[in-house]
């Protein structure tokens, strides 16, 4: 169950498989970071520990690929996509953007408040890239550092990494 009341899980980590590729699981390693972060920003909600849905772990031989993350990104509170050139050429990545913002429609709308249920973050810089994930309004953190991701563990990188549960929090 999910720290944030009435979903199941907390934030579905929406990124092109291109920017994982041929690292030591940088998504994954971002996805254990996020939660510490909402963890130790946020606490625990009822003793519940948040929530991060990615595909790499939550997908199973014989599902349906589809099915599976419309069903994750219907049960999620947020959605925060790792915006890159990669992502922007995805058309799965805008599939399941498109998916969510549908499902935001039938429950309550997209915004809370002033805040945006999709958080844009940075993983690689570019002009349409900046454009794409500032555009809506809703860029969070900047995790790029020229044409790589920051590293893990640096001030930098913890930095804008701390900007999400605050954004998160702001959804309650």
């Amino acid at each position: 169950m999910a720290w944030v009341p009435k979903y199941f899980y907390d934030v579905f980590l929406s990124y092109a498989h291109a920017d994982n590729e041929g690292r030591e699981e940088w998504v994954g390693n971002f996805k254990a970071e996020l939660e510490f972060q909402i963890r130790a920003n946020l606490g625990a909600w009822g003793g519940r520990g948040p929530t991060v849905w990615w595909d790499e772990h939550r997908m199973r031989p014989g599902d349906s690929i589809r099915g599976t993350i419309i069903d994750a990104l219907e049960r999620s509170a947020a959605v925060v996509s790792l915006c890159s050139p990669n992502y922007l050429a995805s058309g799965y990545c805008m599939e399941e953007r498109a998916a969510f913002e549908l499902a935001c429609a039938r429950d309550n709308g997209i915004r809370v408040g002033n805040a945006s249920r999709l958080l844009n973050a940075i993983l690689r810089p570019r002009d349409d890239v900046r454009k794409f994930a500032g555009g809506t309004g809703s860029l969070y953190a900047d995790f790029s550092n020229g044409s790589v991701p920051l590293a893990f563990g640096t001030g930098a990188f913890k930095a804008e990494m701390e900007k999400l549960p605050l954004a998160l929090a702001n959804l309650l």
